[in-house]
């Protein structure tokens, strides 16, 4: 296959929405050591600007404290109206996100046992999805929690923030025991907090699974004068528990529940056989996500578009977040996108997760950039090659695979990218680059099966439970993106360039232009 690579075509700016922010599971890892160095690192590395992240409000954080909490007490009379309220612990988290370099995306989540109208939880660290029993109550503590801000950082630097009230309100299962129009006085109420405290404040949501509520949302706060500094939703291909987790899946997960029970499997090996079902993928339109974009900029009236979560896949324990389908995922969709959105924020930082469990495998299909050993996946090696592309892009059509050129001065970079959902597909193309240019210099980095492929190295390792530090060493530094010499043809005054892709590689070639 001949791809004719044109340096004199005319480029428009290269604009990085993807890099608006990134998630980071829930508010009390946050305290911890290496999820700290984690933050560090990444922001070194990539430079995200907004962490966003589940739970400031959990019980783990100590905000709102009852003598009734204690076991002791618990049904001793009046001992659950003997109260104290701290945000020491929420300080901790904002201090740590601060020091890493990250500016917080505030999502309000979840309800404080006290103020919780039941005790319904949804996920391993007992977050309650439940409405507060009292509206009064909670606008108090609202308004509490912003002074609390105000004080410890100044109006001046959380005015620079984003608070979203809530996470996925529509998944009832794990996130929010209510209905739409719960969740819409749950908004207004919150935002009336706020806003009292400061007008300058930036709140927003409906933070929907799959683009879902945001005409129903606007139309709301439109009629009844309420406001909404952004609109902010997520989508995956599929969107998990929100669209393809009907009961039949339901059904056949408590089926492999008794099989794998008898054949004692691992959660981790459970996790996958429930939510990894890569027949289903193949269906997905191959823009899907930004097709959602589009439709969702329509409604949101002008405002700013925020997707505060996307990832390949919604699904815990799926092998393709450790592998170059994830790679070649976010290069496909980031690069897609453009400027639809105000801000994107991948899902997310670390394997150090603890939603359902806190899996120890060091690949056993988390969400994160790095593995819970802190090793660079090969979507970590995405977003450092799509953060370290010149300013000036332009494009090389072609039916089969997609080429983006980037060039500052006398360089160019040349990402070529194979994104499908077929898992198993493995279609190799012969790619003779033609650039009609005679280039001095030409290197390329590869994310495939033999290059960046931590997994790889970590399976020829025996796929060991416990990696030792010499053994982390040695994944980080054998998968790293490594630019290795590329040999070149010059005929007359073209250079040809030859490389092989297969579907879901990713390839950037960086050469330095003779003229």
């Amino acid at each position: 296959m001949n791809l004719f690579v044109d340096v004199y075509k005319e480029t428009y700016p290269y604009i990085k929405t993807w890099q608006f922010g990134i998630g980071n599971d829930h508010a009390y890892t946050l305290t911890r050591k290496d999820v700290y160095e984690y933050l560090k690192y990444v922001q070194k590395e990539i430079g995200f600007k907004y962490l966003r992240f589940h739970g400031i409000f959990d019980d783990d954080m100590h905000i709102y404290q009852r003598l009734s909490d204690f076991p002791l007490f618990a049904k001793m009379p009046k001992a659950n109206q003997i109260v104290e309220l701290n945000f020491k612990e929420v300080g901790m988290v904002f201090d740590n996100i601060l020091a890493a370099g990250f500016k917080p995306f505030v999502e309000l989540s979840f309800m404080p046992s006290a103020l919780a109208s039941k005790k319904i939880f949804g996920f391993h660290y007992k977050n309650n999805i439940t409405p507060p029993k009292s509206y009064k109550r909670w606008k108090a503590f609202i308004k509490e929690f912003i002074m609390f801000l105000i004080a410890r950082y100044g109006l001046e630097e959380v005015k620079t923030w984003y608070f979203e009230v809530w996470n996925e309100p529509d998944i009832k299962v794990i996130f929010f025991r209510g209905t739409k129009e719960d969740y819409f006085k749950l908004y207004e109420a919150t935002v009336e907090a706020i806003k009292s405290v400061s007008t300058e404040i930036r709140v927003g949501g409906p933070s929907t699974s799959g683009c879902l509520w945001i005409s129903d949302f606007v139309k709301f706060c439109d009629e009844n004068n309420i406001q909404y500094d952004f609109i902010s939703t997520h989508h995956y291909p599929g969107d998990g528990f929100g669209n393809n987790f009907g009961p039949e899946r339901f059904k056949e997960i408590r089926e492999n529940i008794l099989k794998m029970g008898r054949e004692k499997k691992s959660i981790t090996e459970a996790m996958r056989k429930f939510f990894f079902h890569p027949e289903e993928y193949t269906k997905y339109p191959l823009n899907i996500l930004v097709e959602k974009d589009l439709k969702t900029a329509e409604v949101a009236k002008n405002k700013p578009l925020i997707i505060s979560e996307w990832n390949v896949l919604s699904v815990y324990g799926a092998p393709v977040h450790d592998e170059k389908m994830s790679a070649s995922f976010i290069i496909d969709y980031t690069l897609a996108t453009k400027d639809i959105c105000t801000g994107n924020m991948f899902w997310c930082l670390s394997d150090l997760f603890e939603e359902q469990f806190l899996l120890h495998k060091p690949f056993h299909g988390g969400f994160g950039l790095l593995n819970n050993n802190g090793i660079p996946k090969p979507n970590f090696y995405a977003f450092k090659i799509l953060n370290n592309l010149y300013d000036k892009r332009f494009d090389v059509s072609n039916e089969n695979i997609k080429c983006s050129c980037f060039k500052k001065d006398n360089k160019l970079q040349i990402l070529l990218y194979n994104f499908d959902f077929d898992y198993y597909k493995h279609k190799e193309e012969n790619i003779n680059l033609i650039i009609n240019n005679k280039i001095i210099s030409a290197q390329v980095a590869y994310i495939n099966d033999n290059y960046t492929n931590p997994k790889r190295i970590w399976q020829e390792l025996g796929e060991p439970n416990n990696l030792t530090k010499d053994e982390v060493y040695k994944i980080k530094v054998e998968s790293s993106l490594k630019n290795i010499p590329l040999d070149f043809e010059i005929k007359e005054n073209n250079t040809n360039l030859n490389v092989k892709l297969s579907t879901n590689d990713v390839i950037l070639i960086e050469v330095e232009l003779g003229v």
